[in-house]
């Protein structure tokens, strides 16, 4: 019973406005909507302009056109009902509690989507850049707003959620146009500090590929139990990184090798007693 009294309710609500509905009514209605969607179309178009000429991000422009679109429209509905004597609060109420029931439905989404709005706009890396993600690194190759897709380097692809990788630290390893190599060696405390660093020094030179200013530098870092450490740094060009990296862990080999330099190793002396 309670559901057909509420269905003649509407009925009658329904047959009210139908009747209330008159030409003084109906023909501002269709002026206001003919208006409106005119300017709908002017304003989208511009919109479009203004984002050819901005430098916000392409991946932001559809999310954009979307939000404005459905404002638009939703504001030309409450004009139009409002011509025609509807009760616009009472529409704004349904449309709240419609937002709300979406919004806690799809929470997580909607939270990838503003931390993706967050990350197309901070531009804390674009597509290209090899980044590290906490235990993450690989190269972006898009930015969605939900979802930022990685290639690995041994060509695995990696969709990490936007909300995870704002909440996260981001190391990006190709933002600068430089970067230092540092290559560590521990040697014995026999060798002679001038003798090690000058190997170094030659190993860089061999290599080469490498930026002059700032140059080469080799440091003595630690004295450790039996050894010493140095720390060769040389500053590359970010897309050569790893080619010098690789290169000069070779070249630092061959060179000790014909100095008759050894590299020191972790030892373990084990002292046996005999009863």
């Amino acid at each position: 019973m309670p559901d057909v009294t509420a269905l003649e309710i509407d009925e009658g609500a329904i047959q009210s406005f139908i009747s209330s509905l008159t030409l003084a009514k109906v023909l501002p209605a269709i002026v206001t909507l003919i208006v409106c969607w005119i300017l709908i179309k002017f304003l989208l178009r511009g919109l479009e302009r203004f984002l050819a000429k901005t430098h916000i991000e392409k991946s932001l422009h559809g999310f954009l056109r979307t939000l404005t679109r459905i404002g638009l429209y939703s504001l030309m509905v409450l004009l139009t009902a409002s011509q025609l004597g509807i009760e616009v609060s009472s529409l704004v109420a349904v449309f709240s509690i419609a937002a709300l029931a979406l919004s806690l439905a799809i929470q997580g989404a909607l939270s990838n989507l503003a931390s993706g709005i967050v990350l197309l706009s901070a531009h804390p890396f674009k597509v290209g850049d090899f980044v590290e993600l906490d235990s993450i690194s690989g190269t972006i190759t898009d930015i969605g707003l939900t979802y930022t897709r990685l290639a690995m380097p041994d060509n695995k692809v990696i969709f990490v959620p936007n909300s995870a990788i704002t909440s996260s630290k981001i190391i990006n390893y190709t933002l600068e146009a430089t970067r230092r190599v540092d290559i560590a060696v521990t040697t014995s405390h026999r060798y002679a500090i001038d003798d090690v660093k000058a190997a170094l020094y030659q190993s860089a030179e061999t290599v080469g590929n490498h930026l002059s200013s700032p140059a080469p530098i080799v440091y003595v870092t630690a004295y450790q139990d039996g050894n010493i450490q140095y720390s060769l740094r040389v500053w590359v060009e970010t897309a050569d990184y790893w080619n010098v990296y690789f290169a000069l862990l070779e070249q630092i080999k061959r060179d000790f090798d014909t100095l008759g330099l050894q590299m020191s190793c972790p030892h373990l002396h084990i002292h046996m007693e005999q009863e």
